[in-house]
């Protein structure tokens, strides 16, 4: 049985096992210091939760709502050891279930890891949307659970704001993105991975703030 266990009601080794399960998932530069995850979680509209496998800890998910109410999977990833056994699928289906729009993003398909990614979340009931982005050189498609829903710019922009109310902690995300560059931000909407977009927006000072 697949259940999903908000961070705070798991025990200690679980939690150990959940930050690993993340470290593991996603290069130094693409994710935040664990512990800034655990202070978001706080934040009445972000979760940091653990994907269980009957009482087995085998996955995490990091959810932020943004101020149009959809939910942005930011983080999401199981255990490379159970891995195609569907719970991926069944752990994604229940967060579509309770929540009325789920927004990814995923990367522009260039080899087999990057085509079978974007293979797994159509198939679990995601559909493509017209906004694609470019950030630190990287392409990126924005998916949802809502067909024929487009999220709006300066809301899928703002995401990281929406992590959290603290100064002190968005001093610390801001310090990552710069680092990282994530403040390099061009915004496509319409148009697809290959083509001209309509229109093309480029952003970054919202960091500055």
């Amino acid at each position: 049985m697949i259940r999903i266990q908000h961070y705070r009601y798991l025990g200690s080794k679980d939690r150990e096992r959940l930050r690993q399960i993340y470290e593991e998932s996603f290069p130094v530069d693409e994710r935040f210091d664990f512990s800034i995850l655990v202070r978001c979680d706080k934040e009445t509209n972000v979760h940091l939760s653990g994907i269980l496998l009957d009482d087995l800890l085998v996955g995490m998910q990091f959810t932020v709502v943004l101020p149009n109410d959809a939910t942005y999977l930011m983080y999401f990833a199981i255990d490379e050891t159970y891995r195609n056994l569907g719970i991926g699928s069944n752990a994604l289906q229940k967060l579509a279930i309770t929540n009325d729009n789920v927004l990814l993003s995923i990367e522009k398909p260039v080899d087999e890891i990057t085509m079978r990614r974007r293979y797994f979340y159509l198939r679990n009931g995601l559909f493509e949307t017209k906004t694609f982005y470019e950030d630190t050189g990287v392409q990126y498609q924005v998916l949802t659970s809502c067909f024929g829903y487009e999220p709006d710019a300066m809301e899928l922009i703002s995401r990281y704001k929406c992590m959290t109310s603290s100064k002190r902690i968005w001093r610390l995300i801001k310090i990552h993105l710069i680092q990282n560059h994530y403040f390099m931000f061009n915004l496509k909407i319409g148009g697809n991975f290959y083509g001209k977009s309509n229109q093309t927006v480029s952003w970054g000072f919202f960091l500055f703030e």
